[in-house]
C-alpha cells in the first residue's frame, strides 16, 4: 500500500467515502497539467496588477474547482464530490 503522495497505483488508493474521489476520476486535476511557463506567465501578469485577488486559478482544473467552491453554500463544508459526481 502506498502512502498516497507518491502513489504508483492507478487510480491512487482512496477510501470509500473520500470526498475527492470524483475529482480524481479521469486523471483528476492533473489530467490538465499546465507547464511552468504558463504559471510563470500568470505570476508575471499578477505582479503587474495594483491589486491581487486572494486566488489566481491557473488551468482548467483550478478554474473548475474554484468555480464549484464559489457556487457552494458557505454554511456547510465544501465536499468536491458533490460538484463533480
Amino acid at each position: 500500500m502506498s502512502s498516497g503522495a507518491l502513489s504508483t497505483t492507478s487510480p491512487p488508493n482512496t477510501l470509500p467515502d473520500d470526498p475527492y474521489a470524483a475529482i480524481l476520476k479521469g486523471g483528476g486535476p492533473r489530467a490538465g497539467t499546465i507547464t511552468p511557463e504558463q504559471v510563470a506567465e500568470k505570476v508575471a501578469d499578477a505582479a503587474e496588477k495594483p491589486q491581487l485577488p486572494l486566488r489566481i486559478p491557473i488551468g482548467d482544473a483550478a478554474r473548475t474547482l474554484l468555480a464549484a467552491r464559489h457556487a457552494a453554500p458557505d454554511d456547510v463544508p465544501f465536499v468536491p464530490a458533490n460538484y463533480f459526481a
